[in-house]
Protein backbone atom coordinates (compact mmCIF):
# COMPACT_ATOMS: atom_id res chain seq x y z
CA UNK A 1 0.00 0.00 0.00
CA UNK A 2 1.56 3.20 -1.03
CA UNK A 3 -0.15 6.63 0.21
CA UNK A 4 -3.61 7.19 1.51
CA UNK A 5 -4.68 10.75 1.75
CA UNK A 6 -7.21 10.85 3.83
CA UNK A 7 -9.26 14.97 4.08
CA UNK A 8 -8.11 17.76 3.04
CA UNK A 9 -3.95 18.80 3.05
CA UNK A 10 -3.72 22.52 4.70
CA UNK A 11 -0.46 24.37 6.05
CA UNK A 12 0.41 23.37 9.65
CA UNK A 13 0.35 26.49 11.84
CA UNK A 14 -1.64 29.06 13.37
CA UNK A 15 -2.87 30.81 9.82
CA UNK A 16 -5.37 29.28 7.10
CA UNK A 17 -4.04 27.78 3.81
CA UNK A 18 -5.47 29.58 0.70
CA UNK A 19 -4.45 27.30 -1.86
CA UNK A 20 -5.89 23.67 -3.35
CA UNK A 21 -4.47 20.73 -3.53
CA UNK A 22 -5.48 17.49 -5.89
CA UNK A 23 -5.38 13.85 -6.18
CA UNK A 24 -4.79 13.17 -9.64
CA UNK A 25 -3.90 9.58 -9.13
CA UNK A 26 -3.76 6.93 -6.57
CA UNK A 27 -1.76 3.35 -6.93
CA UNK A 28 -0.82 0.91 -4.60
CA UNK A 29 2.90 1.99 -5.73
CA UNK A 30 2.26 6.42 -6.18
CA UNK A 31 0.06 8.67 -5.74
CA UNK A 32 0.11 11.86 -7.61
CA UNK A 33 -1.26 15.18 -5.91
CA UNK A 34 -1.65 18.84 -7.78
CA UNK A 35 -1.22 22.06 -5.79
CA UNK A 36 -2.12 25.28 -6.80
CA UNK A 37 -0.48 28.55 -4.69
CA UNK A 38 -1.77 31.27 -3.32
CA UNK A 39 -0.60 35.17 -4.67
CA UNK A 40 2.38 36.08 -2.77
CA UNK A 41 3.22 39.68 -1.24
CA UNK A 42 6.45 41.52 -1.31
CA UNK A 43 6.62 43.74 1.54
CA UNK A 44 9.73 46.26 2.07
CA UNK A 45 11.65 45.92 5.37
CA UNK A 46 14.25 48.35 6.88
CA UNK A 47 17.31 47.59 9.24
CA UNK A 48 20.07 49.53 10.09
CA UNK A 49 19.50 51.68 6.96
CA UNK A 50 19.33 48.56 4.48
CA UNK A 51 16.00 48.26 2.70
CA UNK A 52 15.16 44.25 2.59
CA UNK A 53 12.31 42.50 0.57
CA UNK A 54 10.04 40.24 2.62
CA UNK A 55 7.75 37.61 0.85
CA UNK A 56 4.48 36.74 2.41
CA UNK A 57 1.69 34.16 1.45
CA UNK A 58 -1.46 33.10 3.04
CA UNK A 59 -1.27 30.20 5.40
CA UNK A 60 2.63 30.08 5.18
CA UNK A 61 5.53 30.19 7.69
CA UNK A 62 9.33 31.33 6.59
CA UNK A 63 12.29 29.15 6.29
CA UNK A 64 14.47 29.41 9.53
CA UNK A 65 17.81 28.99 8.57
CA UNK A 66 19.55 31.61 10.17
CA UNK A 67 21.54 34.23 8.53
CA UNK A 68 20.03 32.83 4.80
CA UNK A 69 17.26 34.19 2.78
CA UNK A 70 13.70 34.14 4.47
CA UNK A 71 11.36 31.98 2.02
CA UNK A 72 7.68 30.99 2.57
CA UNK A 73 7.79 27.51 3.61
CA UNK A 74 4.21 25.11 4.52
CA UNK A 75 4.87 22.07 5.80
CA UNK A 76 1.76 19.64 4.58
CA UNK A 77 0.81 16.09 6.22
CA UNK A 78 -0.10 13.04 4.00
CA UNK A 79 -1.43 10.53 5.21
CA UNK A 80 0.87 6.91 4.60
CA UNK A 81 0.66 2.82 5.16
CA UNK A 82 1.38 2.05 8.35
CA UNK A 83 4.47 0.70 7.70
CA UNK A 84 7.24 1.74 5.02
CA UNK A 85 9.37 4.40 3.62
CA UNK A 86 8.21 6.87 1.49
CA UNK A 87 9.92 9.60 -0.03
CA UNK A 88 8.74 12.21 -2.90
CA UNK A 89 9.08 13.32 -6.88
CA UNK A 90 8.74 16.56 -8.07
CA UNK A 91 6.71 16.18 -11.35
CA UNK A 92 6.35 19.65 -13.18
CA UNK A 93 5.60 23.49 -12.01
CA UNK A 94 3.85 26.31 -13.48
CA UNK A 95 6.71 29.11 -12.55
CA UNK A 96 8.17 32.48 -13.39
CA UNK A 97 10.54 34.78 -12.52
CA UNK A 98 11.27 37.73 -11.12
CA UNK A 99 13.30 40.58 -10.05
CA UNK A 100 13.94 41.32 -6.57
CA UNK A 101 16.11 43.19 -4.15
CA UNK A 102 17.81 41.94 -1.48
CA UNK A 103 15.83 39.18 0.59
CA UNK A 104 15.50 39.65 4.74
CA UNK A 105 17.44 36.71 6.34
CA UNK A 106 16.00 34.38 8.80
CA UNK A 107 16.42 35.67 12.24
CA UNK A 108 16.93 33.74 15.31
CA UNK A 109 14.95 33.01 17.76
CA UNK A 110 14.33 36.02 20.87
CA UNK A 111 16.42 34.26 24.08
CA UNK A 112 14.28 33.67 27.11
CA UNK A 113 15.59 35.28 30.42
CA UNK A 114 15.29 33.43 33.55
CA UNK A 115 13.35 36.00 34.46
CA UNK A 116 10.71 35.33 31.59
CA UNK A 117 11.65 38.11 29.33
CA UNK A 118 12.79 37.98 25.94
CA UNK A 119 16.03 39.34 24.82
CA UNK A 120 16.20 40.20 20.73
CA UNK A 121 19.86 38.48 19.19
CA UNK A 122 21.81 40.40 16.96
CA UNK A 123 21.01 40.75 13.34
CA UNK A 124 22.37 37.54 11.47
CA UNK A 125 23.12 37.72 7.66
CA UNK A 126 25.28 34.85 6.04
CA UNK A 127 27.21 37.53 3.64
CA UNK A 128 28.81 34.71 1.98
CA UNK A 129 25.59 32.84 0.82
CA UNK A 130 24.06 35.81 -0.66
CA UNK A 131 27.16 36.20 -3.05
CA UNK A 132 26.41 32.41 -4.46
CA UNK A 133 24.56 31.56 -7.39
CA UNK A 134 22.14 29.07 -6.87
CA UNK A 135 18.56 28.75 -6.16
CA UNK A 136 17.29 28.47 -2.30
CA UNK A 137 15.97 26.53 -1.36
CA UNK A 138 17.34 24.01 -3.89
CA UNK A 139 14.35 22.07 -3.84
CA UNK A 140 10.59 23.50 -3.56
CA UNK A 141 9.39 20.77 -1.88
CA UNK A 142 10.77 17.83 -0.07
CA UNK A 143 9.78 15.16 2.39
CA UNK A 144 10.73 14.78 6.15
CA UNK A 145 10.45 11.90 8.53
CA UNK A 146 7.59 9.67 9.06
CA UNK A 147 5.66 10.71 12.15
CA UNK A 148 2.49 8.95 14.41
CA UNK A 149 -0.58 11.22 15.19
CA UNK A 150 -2.57 9.31 16.92
CA UNK A 151 -4.26 6.75 14.49
CA UNK A 152 -2.55 8.10 11.40
CA UNK A 153 1.08 7.53 10.31
CA UNK A 154 1.84 10.77 8.36
CA UNK A 155 4.93 12.20 6.24
CA UNK A 156 5.93 15.67 6.55
CA UNK A 157 6.23 17.30 2.94
CA UNK A 158 8.02 20.97 3.22
CA UNK A 159 6.45 23.57 0.67
CA UNK A 160 8.68 26.62 -0.70
CA UNK A 161 7.07 27.94 -3.57
CA UNK A 162 9.12 30.66 -3.77
CA UNK A 163 13.01 29.73 -4.69
CA UNK A 164 15.54 33.11 -4.21
CA UNK A 165 18.87 33.12 -6.43
CA UNK A 166 21.06 35.67 -3.75
CA UNK A 167 23.58 36.34 -6.66
CA UNK A 168 21.51 37.48 -8.73
CA UNK A 169 18.33 38.68 -6.83
CA UNK A 170 15.75 36.95 -8.61
CA UNK A 171 12.98 34.81 -7.07
CA UNK A 172 11.08 32.35 -9.04
CA UNK A 173 7.31 32.02 -8.06
CA UNK A 174 5.82 28.18 -8.60
CA UNK A 175 2.21 29.08 -8.88
CA UNK A 176 1.02 25.31 -9.45
CA UNK A 177 3.37 22.04 -8.64
CA UNK A 178 2.66 18.28 -9.40
CA UNK A 179 4.20 15.70 -6.58
CA UNK A 180 4.58 12.08 -6.45
CA UNK A 181 4.88 10.01 -3.04
CA UNK A 182 6.17 6.68 -3.47
CA UNK A 183 7.44 3.95 -1.32
CA UNK A 184 11.24 3.28 -1.43
CA UNK A 185 11.15 0.36 0.93
CA UNK A 186 9.13 -2.15 2.97
CA UNK A 187 10.63 -0.72 6.19
CA UNK A 188 10.46 2.24 7.71
CA UNK A 189 11.10 5.00 11.02
CA UNK A 190 8.02 5.51 13.38
CA UNK A 191 6.02 2.29 12.04
CA UNK A 192 2.52 1.52 13.19
CA UNK A 193 2.28 -2.01 14.48
CA UNK A 194 -1.41 -2.24 14.35
CA UNK A 195 -2.42 -1.67 10.54
CA UNK A 196 -6.35 -1.76 11.68
CA UNK A 197 -7.70 2.33 12.00
CA UNK A 198 -9.41 2.78 14.78
CA UNK A 199 -10.37 6.42 14.30
CA UNK A 200 -10.77 8.19 17.44
CA UNK A 201 -14.01 10.37 16.54
CA UNK A 202 -12.97 12.95 19.38
CA UNK A 203 -10.00 14.09 17.51
CA UNK A 204 -12.07 13.74 14.01
CA UNK A 205 -11.74 17.67 13.40
CA UNK A 206 -8.01 17.69 14.33
CA UNK A 207 -7.72 15.45 11.98
CA UNK A 208 -9.75 17.54 9.30
CA UNK A 209 -7.33 20.31 9.88
CA UNK A 210 -4.17 18.16 9.11
CA UNK A 211 -4.46 15.57 6.56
Amino acid sequence: MCAAFISDLPAVGSDGYDGVYQVLESHPQYTRIKIIIPEIQISPLEHNGTIYQRILLSGFGGTREVGKPEVPQSIQLVGISSTGSFEIKLLSTVEEELPVDLLYPAQPSPKRLPDGTTEQLPFAIDQDFYRIDTWYPAQPATAQEAAILREYRVLPVAICPVQYNPARRIIKIIKEMEIEVYQISPYGVNEKSDHVLYESSRYRNIYDSFI
